[in-house]
């Protein structure tokens, strides 16, 4: 893994020089963050298309060259299967500089079905996850593929913890639906931003966008109405 880190790292590296030179630096103090124009997890852009774009990444059209480029290296990437089903090809930032928020960010990858397939069986190896889900480590040549494959979702994880619900829908605003999964875990959706924020109370919050047209809301979700309604 480390070695294909480190080939990925030259493939992006003259890219990456250049954008690091024209990105805002991150601000040191809680008063600098206040001056500072610096993303937030609810500052999303809504597109004409449709399409939707946060902390630079433009779902379905940024790929994961562009993201290396603007944010670094990754800490790994890694194809998950149920069985012998393959999921979803994910890439894991633990630190990258999108906000002032310390956060991780895992994105997925829009990789076909039959690619992830071949992706699979010709993987180096897998590791059985807590969920029983297959973590497979992709060769070099597969790593260095995935560069041109467009960012499908993202997932974004504040590293403290406590973020009070009230202060989340001051900022991020009121959802359509919400749904209640247990006594500490709830789900809001917000569908017109492809958003669904993720509240619990004994662990981290969770930011999940994707394309608004592809955001289903559960059957147990339960839609909400405007306050004055």
């Amino acid at each position: 893994m480390k070695k294909t880190l480190l080939y990925l790292m030259t493939v992006c590296a003259v890219l990456a020089l250049g954008a690091w030179l024209l990105l805002p630096k991150a601000p040191s103090s809680a008063s600098d963050a206040q001056t500072t124009a610096v993303a937030m997890p609810w500052d999303i852009t809504l597109h004409k298309d449709g399409s939707t774009e946060v902390f630079g990444v433009h779902l379905g059209s940024t790929t994961l060259a562009d993201t290396i480029v603007a944010w670094g290296m990754p800490d790994s990437i890694a194809l998950f299967a149920k069985d012998t089903v393959p999921i979803s090809v994910e890439v894991w930032f633990s630190h990258p500089r999108v906000s002032p928020m310390r956060a991780g960010i895992v994105l997925t990858l829009a990789v076909e079905t039959s690619t992830m397939q071949t992706m699979m069986d010709e993987a180096q190896g897998h590791k059985t996850a807590a969920d029983g889900d297959k973590k497979y480590i992709l060769s070099d040549a597969h790593q260095e593929q995935l560069l041109q494959y467009n960012v499908k979702t993202l997932s974004y994880i504040p590293a403290y913890k406590g973020l009070e619900p009230a202060y989340l829908e001051q900022h991020v605003g009121r959802p359509a639906a919400s749904w209640q999964q247990s006594e500490h875990l709830q789900s809001w959706y917000y569908p017109d931003k492809g958003l669904t924020l993720i509240i619990d109370a004994e662990g981290k919050d969770v930011f999940q966008y994707q394309l608004p047209t592809t955001l289903q809301l559960p059957a147990a979700a339960t839609a909400l109405t405007a306050p004055d309604a």
